[in-house]
């Protein structure tokens, strides 16, 4: 349920300052197992947004129905892959990602696939 209050948290933000267009990178395409990355939740979040604030929010989710290699190599098109390092995917929410939950094999298998090297640090 974590995006569930990530889209809030960023709705209530934008909201305040009078954005109406949120972006999220969620992807139904190989998403593991959670159901706050289907595109029936982003809908349903649109609604409740609306219902909750009186505000017209429009969530877009580019990587909906790409799969996580498709991301990587988007990213290395937009000269972007230096970010990646940054990023956090392990739901260990630790500094040093575990490399074994859902959603690090699904990053590792997608840096695999992309052929490219992951910049982040994984338990050994």
């Amino acid at each position: 349920g974590r995006n569930l209050i990530f889209l809030a948290t960023a709705g209530i933000y934008a909201k305040s300052i009078g954005i109406k267009n949120l972006v999220a990178g969620f992807c139904q395409a190989d998403y593991s197992g959670y159901p706050d990355c289907l595109e029936n939740f982003v809908k349903s979040m649109e609604k409740t947004m609306e219902l909750a604030m009186d505000h017209n929010f429009r969530i877009f989710t580019p990587l909906m129905w790409k799969t996580k290699a498709d991301g990587v190599a988007l990213m290395k098109e937009l000269n972007g892959l230096k970010f990646l390092g940054h990023t956090h995917t392990c739901y260990e929410g630790k500094k040093v990602a575990c490399g074994k939950c859902p959603a690090c094999e699904l990053r590792i298998k997608g840096f695999k696939d992309a052929e490219e090297k992951d910049l982040i640090k994984y338990k050994k």
